[in-house]
């Protein structure tokens, strides 16, 4: 952190400006971590003009690693501690002019100093000293490039366990355009480039580097609705299978870290070095380092020590870069890639906030995450032989990941595609399943398929989407009935989803009979669901089956079915408690309110009755508005309440005016003045919010002037001019003028 001075003290120094400073430190700490990773068969590129500044840099990361290594910090292969260990971890070497081979050099000094234990990693060798072959003879300097580039072979050579570590080379921008252009294959294979800022030093005839003339540098700091719809429980099912493993590491470098830019070498590539051996898709595996990167500088920012996550997907594209090198059967490479999309699948289902091998995943990532998983299994289902066992869960996963990516799509027709694929697959896996073979499977992806129906319901063809969704739920049901004592749940959240379809079909044809389904299937999910394990689910599929009551009083047994749907939302609303879930807790409350405030109409000959549902929908509506504009004011201005709620605030506010002033003006359950003037100019206040929040819904709007005018009235009926002039006084300014226009 910078020091504060007294602004009177004049203070020279030469070390760079402040913001050089930080971007300087921001590479350091990149370039570290990525050092401290301990991956194979890296190559990292640091560009550094400043040779003073290029000493401490190179004199600090010796100094870091040591220190993290001798406190055990260090992770080996991405996870776990090393021991402590005189063996350094990292080598600083000094370019041979007589013999300008880095890689020759770092086999030398391999050779001098043998591995303690055979197991044990390399260093990384950090190779300074290139900007002497600016005074080099062109032989020299080509004798370098040619080395480079034959030295690629080696790196890329599973079978070379002497070429198991990683280098960090050292340039001057001239000498990094120079490596580009005239030894593109080794160029192209590095794994990092880290650029630092400083002014370029002139190279002197013979400079000679010595670790001693390295000096600590202060500028490498130490790392530190109303009643809305029933919503399914479950929509997607992933396939349980086992992810992890042992992760072979890396045998061939992995491009890129930073992507280079395009170059044209200025001669062609050595004729000594093989052709590149297969390797993924460069996309999969420019975006694998682009998400690695993206969680390092998050961590890099937020000052936090990084965690290994973020090698394992390093060390698992190692292990698929690997098996494409050695030949092997393409089962065996398709259960790599599988391994590969499942951790970033799993990290999908532990976003927003949520965390993955003990490190968060940011929501911007998820994206990311999900393409990354899509591309791997892509290249899975392509390997895979399709009577694999596996071959229905890997569709399955596949499915669920164009399912996951349409709901990032904010367009009908953006969101279509990727609809249609997870359909198809989910087809394509159920065809190549023997349901006898694999009941919970075929289960797995029928239900699956149901809520992606359910979900293209919402965009074309909803009444036959939706009969397909419900056909797809029933033949998950048959094979997951399971044994008795056996696990149930699945079956309830499909019984569930099942429910949900057949309201939703209600909303368009033979609303009777599709409301009886759904109440049918929503009290099977009951009847299997435990209220002590699952207090959350029980309570919402509470609440769908009271929404189905509310929906069949509409047409039928008016009263029979409200009082059903209100037991309904009582009963959720002890399971989707204020504390647990705050917004679930308001929308019951809302539609506990609103069935209450229809069983008052339909007890218009029973006024002590009618009075007292009045006054529940009044405890209601007023639970319900209260918590949700304490969470909307929590969410702050930025989120709008339709985002944060499952129910529509400003229509709560009329509904609860209207209770109101129905109470006092429709019953005699009040009769003392000062009571009844307090409901009315309660009902007053809460369509003055309707009114103001309406502006731009003209219909509603109108609706809610109507009514103030009315209870405006009402009341100087009662109270005179008096009791008139006390009603105006809590209108707002702004509206005073159009209420009088009104009146």
């Amino acid at each position: 952190m910078p020091c504060t001075r007294d602004p009177d003290t004049m203070i020279v120094t030469d070390i760079l400006p402040l913001t050089v400073l930080d971007v300087n430190r921001q590479t350091y700490k990149q370039l570290k971590l990525a050092l401290s990773l301990n991956l194979r068969r890296q190559v990292f590129v640091a560009v550094c003009d400043d040779l003073p500044l290029r000493n401490r840099l190179a004199k600090g990361l010796a100094a870091d690693l040591k220190a993290d290594c001798e406190s055990g910090e260090v992770p080996e292969n991405g996870g776990g501690k090393t021991r402590q260990s005189e063996y350094p971890r990292l080598v600083s070497l000094e370019l041979n002019l007589q013999d300008p081979n880095p890689v020759a050099q770092i086999e030398a000094w391999i050779t001098r100093h043998p591995l303690p234990d055979p197991r044990s990693p390399l260093p990384v060798f950090q190779v300074l000293g290139l900007e002497k072959l600016t005074k080099a003879t062109p032989t020299v300097q080509w004798s370098f490039l040619a080395d480079l580039e034959a030295s690629e072979a080696r790196l890329s050579d599973p079978g070379d366990r002497l070429f198991s570590c990683s280098i960090l080379l050292w340039v001057s921008r001239p000498w990094g355009r120079t490596i580009a252009q005239s030894a593109p294959q080794f160029w192209h294979c590095r794994t990092g480039l880290f650029e630092f800022e400083g002014e370029p030093t002139p190279v002197a005839q013979s400079p000679e580097y010595s670790q001693t003339t390295i000096e600590a540098s202060p500028v490498i700091p130490r790392l530190p609705q109303e009643n809305p719809p029933p919503r399914p429980l479950l929509p997607l099912e992933q396939s349980h299978r086992e992810t992890e493993g042992d992760y072979r590491p890396l045998k061939t470098p992995t491009p890129l870290l930073t992507a280079p830019s395009p170059v044209s070498p200025s001669s062609p590539p050595s004729p000594l070095s093989p052709p590149s051996p297969p390797k993924p898709p460069a996309k999969l595996v420019e975006l694998v380092w682009a998400t690695v990167n993206a969680r390092i500088s998050a961590d890099v920012k937020a000052e936090v020590v990084p965690s290994g996550s973020n090698a394992l997907p390093l060390q698992l594209l190692e292990q698929v870069e690997h098996l494409h090198c050695s030949g092997t059967s393409r089962g065996e490479l398709a259960h790599a890639y599988v391994k590969l999309g499942s951790f970033y699948r799993d990290g999908l289902s532990k976003g927003n906030g949520g965390s993955q091998n003990g490190a968060t995943v940011a929501p911007e990532l998820l994206p990311q995450y999900l393409t990354l998983a899509i591309l791997a299994y892509e290249e899975a289902i392509a390997l895979m032989e399709k009577d694999a066992p596996e071959w229905g869960d890997l569709a399955n996963d596949l499915g669920n990941c164009h399912w996951m990516r349409s709901r990032y799509q904010s367009q009908p027709q953006e969101k279509l595609p990727d609809l249609f694929q997870a359909v198809e697959l989910y087809h394509q896996g159920l065809q190549h399943l023997d349901v006898q073979a694999q009941p919970s499977v075929w289960a797995r992806i029928q239900n699956n398929l149901g809520a992606v129906y359910s979900e293209l319901a919402r965009y074309q063809d909803r009444q036959e989407n939706l009969q397909r969704s419900i056909l797809a739920y029933q033949q998950a049901l048959d094979y997951r009935k399971g044994e008795p004592g056996g696990d149930m749940r699945p079956y309830a959240a499909t019984q569930n989803n099942l429910g949900t379809a057949y309201w939703n079909l209600a909303q368009h044809r033979d609303a009777v009979q599709n409301l009886k389904q759904a109440v049918s299937a929503y009290s099977e999910a009951l009847r299997h669901h435990s209220r002590s394990e699952q207090p959350l689910e029980y309570g919402m599929i509470q609440n769908n089956l009271g929404t189905a009551y509310w929906n069949l009083a509409q047409y039928e047994q008016p009263k029979d079915y409200l009082m059903l749907a209100i037991a309904a939302y009582q009963i959720a609303l002890m399971y989707r408690t204020k504390q647990t879930v705050p917004a679930a807790h308001a929308a019951s409350q809302n539609n506990l309110g609103t069935a209450y405030w229809h069983l008052a109409n339909h007890s218009q000959s029973e006024p002590e009755l009618r009075a007292e549902f009045l006054q529940e929908a009044i405890a209601a509506y007023d639970a319900a508005i209260t918590l949700g504009e304490t969470l909307c004011h929590q969410a702050g201005s930025q989120s709008s309440p339709s985002k944060i709620l499952a129910f529509d605030l400003i229509a709560a506010h009329t509904n609860l005016g209207l209770a109101h002033y129905q109470l006092v003006t429709q019953t005699n359950a009040i009769p003392d003045a000062t009571c009844r003037a307090q409901h009315l100019h309660a009902a007053l206040d809460h369509y003055i919010q309707g009114a103001t929040a309406t502006q731009d819904q003209p219909e509603r709007h109108q609706n809610a002037w109507a009514y103030i005018v009315q209870i405006v009235r009402t009341i100087y009926g009662e109270f005179g001019i008096e009791g008139q002039t006390r009603a105006l006084s809590r209108v707002p300014g702004s509206l005073l003028s159009e209420l009088m226009r009104r009146l």
